[in-house]
Protein backbone atom coordinates (compact mmCIF):
# COMPACT_ATOMS: atom_id res chain seq x y z
CA UNK A 1 0.00 0.00 0.00
CA UNK A 2 0.68 3.48 -0.85
CA UNK A 3 0.54 7.06 0.99
CA UNK A 4 -2.29 8.85 -1.19
CA UNK A 5 -0.51 12.71 -0.41
CA UNK A 6 -4.01 13.79 -2.89
CA UNK A 7 -6.21 12.35 -0.39
CA UNK A 8 -4.71 14.40 2.27
CA UNK A 9 -4.74 17.39 0.45
CA UNK A 10 -8.21 16.78 -0.84
CA UNK A 11 -9.10 16.32 3.30
CA UNK A 12 -7.16 18.84 5.08
CA UNK A 13 -5.77 21.51 2.33
CA UNK A 14 -2.31 22.15 0.75
CA UNK A 15 -1.16 23.58 4.19
CA UNK A 16 -1.12 20.32 5.78
CA UNK A 17 0.70 19.25 2.68
CA UNK A 18 3.13 22.20 3.83
CA UNK A 19 3.62 21.19 7.23
CA UNK A 20 4.57 17.54 5.99
CA UNK A 21 6.93 18.84 4.05
CA UNK A 22 8.27 21.08 7.04
CA UNK A 23 8.40 18.17 9.44
CA UNK A 24 9.39 15.13 6.97
CA UNK A 25 11.46 13.43 9.15
CA UNK A 26 9.31 13.30 11.80
CA UNK A 27 6.96 12.86 9.85
CA UNK A 28 8.46 9.25 7.91
CA UNK A 29 10.07 8.48 12.00
CA UNK A 30 6.61 7.99 13.05
CA UNK A 31 4.94 5.99 9.99
CA UNK A 32 8.29 3.42 10.40
CA UNK A 33 7.65 3.57 14.08
CA UNK A 34 3.57 2.30 13.67
CA UNK A 35 4.64 -0.09 10.93
CA UNK A 36 7.31 -1.60 13.47
CA UNK A 37 4.81 -2.16 15.76
CA UNK A 38 3.07 -3.90 13.53
CA UNK A 39 0.03 -2.46 12.04
CA UNK A 40 -1.14 -3.03 8.68
CA UNK A 41 -3.35 -0.06 7.76
CA UNK A 42 -0.73 2.97 8.79
CA UNK A 43 -1.38 4.54 5.79
CA UNK A 44 -5.21 4.90 6.55
CA UNK A 45 -4.20 6.06 9.54
CA UNK A 46 -1.89 8.62 8.06
CA UNK A 47 -4.66 9.99 5.57
CA UNK A 48 -7.37 10.44 8.15
CA UNK A 49 -5.01 12.00 10.96
CA UNK A 50 -1.81 13.22 9.28
CA UNK A 51 -1.51 15.81 12.35
CA UNK A 52 -0.78 13.30 15.01
CA UNK A 53 2.39 12.10 12.28
CA UNK A 54 3.72 15.39 12.42
CA UNK A 55 4.57 15.12 16.49
CA UNK A 56 8.19 15.43 17.31
CA UNK A 57 9.15 11.19 17.31
CA UNK A 58 9.85 11.15 20.97
CA UNK A 59 6.43 12.54 22.13
CA UNK A 60 4.47 10.07 19.50
CA UNK A 61 6.12 7.29 21.18
CA UNK A 62 5.22 8.28 23.98
CA UNK A 63 1.57 8.71 22.82
CA UNK A 64 1.26 5.45 20.83
CA UNK A 65 2.78 3.70 23.30
CA UNK A 66 0.09 4.93 25.92
CA UNK A 67 -2.63 4.67 23.76
CA UNK A 68 -1.93 0.64 23.36
CA UNK A 69 -0.99 0.26 26.98
CA UNK A 70 -4.96 1.88 27.48
CA UNK A 71 -6.32 -0.50 24.84
CA UNK A 72 -4.72 -4.00 26.05
CA UNK A 73 -4.37 -6.88 24.64
CA UNK A 74 -5.35 -6.78 20.30
CA UNK A 75 -4.44 -2.76 20.62
CA UNK A 76 -4.43 -2.46 16.78
CA UNK A 77 -7.03 -4.72 15.95
CA UNK A 78 -9.77 -2.70 17.85
CA UNK A 79 -8.20 0.59 16.18
CA UNK A 80 -9.17 -0.84 12.73
CA UNK A 81 -12.47 -1.67 13.77
CA UNK A 82 -12.94 1.95 15.01
CA UNK A 83 -10.15 3.68 13.17
CA UNK A 84 -11.87 7.10 15.67
CA UNK A 85 -10.01 5.46 18.67
CA UNK A 86 -6.46 6.94 16.90
CA UNK A 87 -8.28 10.05 17.08
CA UNK A 88 -7.71 10.05 20.95
CA UNK A 89 -4.05 10.20 20.82
CA UNK A 90 -4.17 14.36 20.74
CA UNK A 91 -6.03 13.73 24.08
CA UNK A 92 -2.60 11.65 25.61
Amino acid sequence: MELDMNRINEMFGDSMILEIKENKEDFVQNIKYVISLGYRDVYELVEHYPETFLLDSVTFEEKVNKLIDSLGVESFEKIEEDIGIWGSLDEI
